[in-house]
């Protein structure tokens, strides 16, 4: 699948209305990858459903319902989540 039909199909499920769990869980479809979003305090908002396989890996990012300032730093330092997992 190209990018403009990734793009289509992402901004379509925010034009169908059915909150931001579902775009979130049509991101995740499209791209392959588990997606999350928080807000300003590191809460997290909603975050991706669609693969059985990221349940170990969102308990492990959010013990509480929220990032962890050390853990996203790690994220950030490695460029991807396997820094944080591991």
């Amino acid at each position: 699948m190209e990018f403009p039909e990734k793009k289509a199909i992402i901004l379509n499920a925010l034009i169908e209305r059915h909150g931001l769990q579902h775009i979130v869980n049509v991101a995740s479809e499209v791209m392959g990858n588990p997606v999350f979003v928080y807000d300003i305090s590191w809460k997290i908002l909603a975050r991706s459903n669609s693969r059985a396989e990221d349940e170990e890996t969102w308990a492990v990012l959010f013990p509480d319902g929220h990032l962890v300032f050390d853990d996203l730093m790690k994220v950030e330092k490695a460029g991807n989540i396997c820094a944080i997992i591991e």
